[in-house]
């Protein structure tokens, strides 16, 4: 063991605390699992505050699956400012070197709460802030809980966002912070998504197909932002001409009756399953001839990059950080959102013509790998480093395999 081993192993893991919204089912809180399931221990220790707007979250069993603990700030029933003090005490408790915190409720509550606990301590936490919404920075930026948003993310050292659609966004409106923001790339466990496709037969068996059908397939928290009503609707005029035209919609949430009536309306009861939630889509992702992405908002897209990685071409709307995932033409193609009649029309094209379908298909894996999970948190730890003034040449935090990983 050299000197450099010897002192790094001698440094304790800095305290990490995340605070976020809720441990529920959505893109931020999974990118949160992926993330810190895959921190170096040695360099971070990383625990999780959860204010519990949506209690109950179904990701919560998944982070102390992965020895990540998870402090529970409100009981059910509940008023939400009961979360308030026992964020204030569990910080003057763990003392963390670095508060990261996710989404707008979590960043205001915990770089507010990080500022007023940490007024006695020796030397206070380092703030990151990741920003996951294009909304929060377009159509409802006015909002008060926007605008306080805006007002406290000056105290942050770094702020991240998921992509540079969201940092184009949050430049136009907050100038002031450009020089403090950086663009990381939600990171996919990719290999959990590789080589799906041989699952394929029996993936489709499972679910019912027969030889011949044409899977269009989606998945997503069922949210009106995500544009399933206009993916309905360009089956409806599709099945016209398509017999074996099928719909896999994956996800749940407080679209699911609406989208349930406008099945029925096109009387698409017949082509249409909705799988509802489900903590393993790699079988459903098999299953899919084509994976769709509507989206009226979207900052990147996790489950379309899981798409990409199983082997899906992806038809996905041309809006916020998308284009930076999809290469229309490449591996997929980009739409106009809310133009059901022009989705119907690649939907057929693709149906229709397999060379078209497999040329695309074949090229979504490689370009999934810019999403890698590996290349994320490598960046997420340089982000880390930065913010403790800690130098790059520092033995304590030496990682000779960061490059490759950030190469690869």
């Amino acid at each position: 063991m050299n000197l450099a081993t010897n002192q790094a192993a001698e440094t304790p893991a800095r305290r990490l605390l995340y605070v976020v919204n809720s441990l529920a089912v959505g893109g931020c809180e999974r990118t949160l699992l992926y993330q810190t399931a895959a921190l170096d221990r040695t360099r971070y220790a990383p625990e999780v505050a959860s204010l519990e707007l949506i209690a109950g979250g179904e990701l919560a069993e998944k982070f102390e699956e992965a020895g990540i603990p998870v402090h529970r700030l409100r009981r059910p029933r509940e008023p939400r400012v009961a979360a308030w003090p026992r964020l204030l005490a569990l910080l003057d408790r763990l003392r963390p070197d670095i508060v990261h915190t996710h989404l707008v409720a979590a960043g205001i509550a915990g770089r507010l709460a990080g500022r007023m606990a940490a007024a006695g301590w020796t030397r206070p936490p380092a703030m990151v802030a990741t920003v996951h919404s294009l909304s929060d920075w377009e159509e409802n930026r006015w909002h008060p809980l926007r605008w306080l948003d805006r007002r406290t993310l000056g105290m942050a050292a770094a702020i991240i966002t998921v992509s540079d659609a969201v940092r184009a966004a949050l430049v136009r409106v907050s100038p002031g912070l450009a020089s403090s923001t950086s663009t990381i790339y939600n990171g996919v466990a990719l290999s959990d998504f590789l080589g799906a496709g041989a699952e394929r037969p029996a993936a489709r068996v499972a679910l019912g197909y027969r030889p011949g059908d044409f899977v269009v397939g989606t998945v997503a928290r069922l949210e009106r932002e995500k544009g399933l009503d206009t993916l309905v609707e360009a089956v409806a005029i599709a099945a016209r001409k398509c017999p074996g035209l099928r719909l896999l919609i994956v996800g749940d949430g407080p679209e699911r009756r609406n989208l349930e009536a406008l099945v029925h309306a096109h009387h698409l009861e017949d082509r249409t399953q909705l799988a509802g939630y489900q903590a393993r889509v790699r079988s459903y992702l098999a299953a899919m001839d084509v994976f769709a992405a509507p989206s009226r908002s979207e900052a990147l897209g996790v489950a379309i990059i899981e798409a990409l990685a199983a082997g899906l071409p992806v038809v996905a709307a041309r809006i916020g950080g998308i284009p930076e995932v999809v290469e229309d033409g490449v591996c997929g193609r980009l739409l106009e959102t809310d133009a059901p009649a022009c989705w119907a029309e690649i939907l057929l094209d693709l149906a229709t013509h397999p060379e078209n379908l497999g040329m695309l298909a074949a090229a979504a894996p490689a370009r999934s790998r810019r999403f890698s999970l590996e290349q994320n948190v490598a960046a997420l730890e340089r982000v880390y480093d930065r913010a403790l003034g800690l130098s790059p040449a520092d033995p304590a935090i030496a990682d000779p395999a960061a490059d490759e990983r950030a190469a690869a």
